[in-house]
């Protein structure tokens, strides 16, 4: 595929995320306090903690980095991954960051729909879950959207903004899917 596009869809694709991906941006993206607000990076990033940071997780085999890549302009606009893998259970989770200018363009469900797609159809894993803070409903909307089944709900379970809070499980098994994908919910 051109340009290193590993997964395609309408509006993104991923490709492999690389050292030169890390830069300026990158960086805001992390150090921004609306972007990090519900991930579990409370604390300010350098570039050379990026540096750190990607030399440990590519080395390892737990973990699948993406750049995401606006198709219309070709810009970097966020990052994705899966992990980390549980190899001997089959399970995983995903995550993605977006810059904030790219927000509310569909990226996300995107980005959701092609890691789903390929931690089954790929991978071969058996199943995902993921956690989203219950206050960020635009996350838990956007997995439900993306094909993700609401599990419940784990009360007191992280510490933000002062306060514990509950979090909401959102997951898929692959006889989910499967069925799901039947009926045209995630790409072909």
């Amino acid at each position: 595929m051109a340009n290193g596009m590993f997964l395609e869809g309408e509006l993104i694709y991923l490709r492999a995320l690389e050292r030169d991906d890390i830069g300026s941006e990158y960086l805001s993206w992390v150090n921004d306090e609306l972007i990090m607000k519900y991930l579990d990076s409370p604390f300010p990033s350098t570039i050379e903690d990026l540096f750190s940071y990607y030399d440990d997780v590519k080395d390892g085999n737990d973990n699948i980095f993406f750049a995401v890549i606006e198709k219309k302009t070709g810009k970097h606009v966020g990052n994705a991954k899966i992990g980390p893998i549980h190899w001997i259970h089959r399970r995983t989770g995903f995550g993605r960051i977006i810059g904030k200018e790219y927000w509310s363009k569909g990226f996300g469900q995107e980005i959701s729909k092609l890691l789903i797609k390929y931690i089954f159809d790929q991978l071969n894993l058996n199943r995902i879950i993921e956690h989203n803070i219950s206050d960020n409903i635009k996350a838990v909307e956007s997995n439900i959207k993306s094909g993700l089944d609401n599990e419940g709900k784990i009360k007191s379970y992280v510490y933000a903004d002062g306060e514990y809070k509950d979090v909401v499980i959102v997951g898929l098994t692959k006889e989910r899917y499967i069925e799901k994908k039947e009926k045209g919910l995630f790409f072909n």
